[in-house]
């Protein structure tokens, strides 16, 4: 009955948490397309390889709000409203709904990246891109506060003449083009941005980062957390003995076999450099083991046995030709002041957000010209946006103390976990 009430791309589909309270955590997409064929998609063949369902929706866009239940106006087939007698009852519920808009009175609960403290704890609030890759939930108490993790300034800054940003992707195969990779690039000797349309694989980025000098900022987790480590019975302060352990799991694999050596550990998966910045990445064994996997085996691994190449802070003495670090964009937006939700969406909302940091991104002297201004600003995802914040935290890297953090890192035994530079 639902199906034949989809107008594709119109349609909303509602899902509203269980909290037996008025107030509700709502998660809302855009119906694109329905379907009695499961996709062939890696990531529902890992969920669901072995469920069976009538119909498979496909649905883009999600947003996370908090909000009134009353407020959503939401009618059965009939025209009457719910009953809201539900409301005492702790169930989870699923609406179809045409209407396009977010009452006025709904707040964002969330966006991607940004962890906040809750009290009391909630659901961890996160925006899904069209491919379903979660990037962060809320900090809880299970994460404290890690201080003291910033670098500090060097006397001796790098000297590079070209930055190079990356918003990575793990969806695909390694030589497919992805359009969710996006590539910026900064010649700091004519003061120039440049982008590269969303034709990217993972293979070409890795050959681009081995021929192109200069420093590279990636984001995608280049450590795992030191507790895990020590229950696989690796070495926890070596960044070589991270990827050898994320290397000997094949990538379909990778998301249960960190399960299964977490176990029933109650303490947080989040990284010290994650708390630290005050952003994180979705916990490495949901969705997003996918870009850990890929970044750690497809890219660092293949780039430790490159001599002239140098990951920051552990190859901080090395003559090299080309440095590669870890970035956050929602982590180099807050540090600069510059809204780090809102603006992967499509909406009037979304585009002035986005409006709103390329301003910002200009005023912080990122030279960006009107045809990649407009490229940004139409980016619906974000994903430019991204790469092109990551610049000025690739800018702000090259004056920093990499050994100092190195050392840091070393007394703390969390060189397995690395850094996020913002």
């Amino acid at each position: 009955m639902n199906a034949a009430r989809i107008e594709r791309g119109r349609s909303r589909l509602y899902l509203i948490t269980s909290a037996a309270e008025p107030r509700k955590i709502v998660l809302r997409g855009i119906v694109r397309e329905a379907s009695d064929r499961r996709p062939d998609d890696e990531l529902l063949r890992d969920f669901y390889r072995d469920h069976h369902f009538p119909a498979w929706w496909r649905i883009d866009h999600v947003e996370c709000m908090t909000v009134d239940f009353d407020a959503l106006g939401l009618r059965m087939t009939d025209g009457r409203r719910y009953d809201a007698k539900w409301l005492r009852l702790r169930q989870p519920v699923n609406y179809l709904q045409p209407t396009p808009d977010w009452p006025a009175e709904a707040t964002d609960a969330g966006d991607a990246g940004v962890l906040r403290e809750q009290r009391p704890l909630h659901i961890g609030a996160v925006r899904i891109a069209t491919e379903l890759d979660l990037v962060a939930p809320s900090l809880t108490r299970a994460d404290p506060t890690v201080t003291g993790l910033d670098p500090p300034p060097s006397h001796t800054p790098l000297e590079v003449q070209t930055l190079h940003a990356v918003d990575w992707s793990g969806g695909g195969d390694f030589d497919a083009a992805n359009s969710k990779l996006r590539y910026a690039r900064w010649d700091l000797r004519n003061d120039r941005v440049t982008v590269m349309p969303p034709t990217l694989s993972r293979k070409s980025i890795l050959e681009m980062i081995r021929t192109r000098s200069g420093l590279w900022v990636l984001d995608f987790p280049f450590g795992l957390p030191a507790e895990l480590l020590c229950a696989a019975g690796a070495r926890v302060n070596d960044i070589d003995a991270t990827l050898a352990f994320t290397r000997g799991v094949e990538k379909r694999d990778f998301r249960d076999h960190c399960n299964t050596v977490w176990g029933t550990r109650g303490s947080s998966k989040h990284r010290a450099t994650e708390r630290a910045v005050g952003c994180g990445w979705f916990t490495w064994f949901i969705q997003l083991f996918r870009q850990t996997w890929t970044g750690q085996v497809e890219i660092l691994s293949a780039l430790r046995e490159q001599p002239d190449v140098a990951l920051l802070p552990w190859d901080h003495g090395r003559s090299a030709a080309i440095w590669v670090l870890e970035g956050f964009p929602a982590s180099s937006l807050l540090r600069r002041g510059l809204p780090a939700t809102g603006y992967k969406h499509p909406s009037d909302e979304g585009r002035k957000a986005r409006a709103a940091i390329i301003n910002g991104l200009v005023s912080l002297g990122l030279p960006l010209d009107l045809q990649v201004q407009e490229e940004a600003l139409s980016d619906s995802e974000g994903d430019l946006i991204d790469a092109l914040v990551m610049l000025l935290a690739g800018r702000d890297a090259l004056s920093s103390d990499h050994k100092a953090l190195h050392d840091e890192l070393n007394r703390r035994g969390l060189l397995g976990e690395g850094i996020v530079y913002r």
